[in-house]
């Protein structure tokens, strides 16, 4: 096909960043289990608090963060999202997966001012 050129798009995710961190202030995680009413399977959903931190916003806002079943808790702290939690979900809309939503900690610095 003349005319027609090919690129390759390159995201280098170091830099990729929302305005937006994630706090963790304990390791608490509550279980529910039960019977789908749907499938009538046996399901476990393990879920631990978070706070969402938008710049601009005075309060954090508190959300449900889905764990895997042998996932570990997050400790506490702060993280960001990492890219590999957004989809195109099946409308070819963006979404975020939430049952794989990963968290990167924040890392900060350890320099310090001179006294």
């Amino acid at each position: 096909m003349s005319g027609m050129v090919a690129y390759a798009a390159h995201v280098t995710y170091a830099t990729w960043s929302l305005a937006m961190k994630i706090e963790i202030q304990s390791t608490d995680v509550d279980v529910r289990s039960g019977t789908s009413s749907r499938t009538g399977k046996a399901f476990t959903m393990r879920q631990q608090t978070a706070y969402l931190h938008h710049d601009g916003q005075p309060y954090p806002v508190r959300f449900l963060l889905t764990l895997g079943d042998t996932q570990a808790p997050y400790a506490p702290g702060f993280y960001t999202l990492n890219p590999s939690s957004i989809r195109v979900g099946r409308f070819n809309d963006l979404e975020l997966d939430r049952f794989r939503l990963v968290l990167d900690p924040v890392v900060r610095s350890a320099t310090r001012a001179s006294a």
